[in-house]
This record gives structure tokens, sequence and C-alpha cells, in this order.
């Protein structure tokens, strides 16, 4: 069976950054106001809660309120892939069920920097397993080609959710041709 990458991203799909009160909170005010902007610039989708959505300063509650909140005020008028990544496959897999039972649809799981092959492989069927249907797989990795190609096209024909790649490493354009 030969399976394509899903395309109904297609188009903008920006990562949104979350906002914070002076307080060091999440500025849920201002976070409806950048769903809403999104919205009606008609981007295909957005996503919320990776790097750029400065993740790796909430707390695994602060995640999932953040999803929950989200995923209220879009209201499915829009694609909203949730970031599930963490440090550690328990907690992956804490926020991807969360995202699951919250309703969403898509999820996005960077990829373990140490992890190839069998483990790599391993890491990500359990978590689909256990996720929204569409997995989306953050390669990154700010100082080298990240995922090899042949992990990613082993992780593609072995995880069914598995939908879509987003690719961030250096130089990722021949990478994004290699790939395709």
């Amino acid at each position: 069976m030969i399976r394509k990458l899903d395309t109904s991203l297609n188009g903008i799909a920006p990562s949104l950054h979350t906002p914070f009160n002076n307080d060091g909170n999440i500025d849920f005010q201002s976070l409806k106001k950048l769903l809403e902007h999104t919205i009606k610039t008609k981007c295909s989708g957005m996503l919320i809660g990776a790097v750029a959505g400065e993740t790796q300063n909430l707390s695994f509650n602060e995640k999932v309120k953040l999803m929950d909140f989200v995923l209220e005020n879009v209201e499915n008028r829009i694609p909203v892939i949730i970031g599930c990544s963490a440090s550690n496959q328990k907690e992956r897999i804490k926020l991807s069920k969360a995202a699951k039972s919250y309703g969403g649809n898509w999820f996005l799981v960077q990829s373990p920097e140490s992890f190839k092959g069998k483990k790599l492989i391993e890491c990500f069927d359990e978590i689909s397993q256990l996720g929204p249907k569409n997995l989306m797989i953050q390669d990154l990795s700010w100082t080298d080609n990240g995922l090899s190609d042949e992990d990613i096209i082993n992780l593609f024909t072995k995880i069914i959710n598995f939908r879509a790649l987003k690719i961030e490493v250096v130089n990722p354009g021949p990478k994004y041709s290699r790939i395709r």
C-alpha cells in the first residue's frame, strides 16, 4: 500500500507564540485575540505548544490548560496541531492522551534527539496509538541534519498515523526535496 502525506494543511499553519501576563501566567485574553486573528486571516491551521509557543517554559498542567482553551475557542473552524513534545516518553504519552481526550485531531511530537532506528519506531508507535488520529513528527536540530532520511522513511512506512513532517534542521531545503 502506498501512502501519501496529508495535504489538508496546504498553506500557512503558523506556530503560535504563547502570550504571558506580567506574573508569568498564560495571558488567555491575548491568546484568544491571536486565535481569532489566525482564523480571520484564513490560515490553513495553527500549531500551539511547540518551540515558538514556549513549551519548554510551561508545566504539564499549563500545557493541558493551553490545549483545552485553544480547542474550545477555535471550535473546529481550522485544524489545530497540538504540541505534545517533552523531554521524556512518559510525559509525551500523557500529553498525547490529553490532546486526544480534549478532542484534538492533530498532534506534533518532536523526535527525541538520541533515538534512532528501532527505538525511534517504538517511541512513535506508542505515542501514535494513544494520541489523536493525525501525527506530525518534528525533525528538529539546531546543529545538524536531524533524523536520517532512512529513519524518516521507516517512520512513514511503520507508523500509520504519521501524516505530516515538520523539518527544522540546518540546511532544510535539500532534506525537504529528498524526503518528498
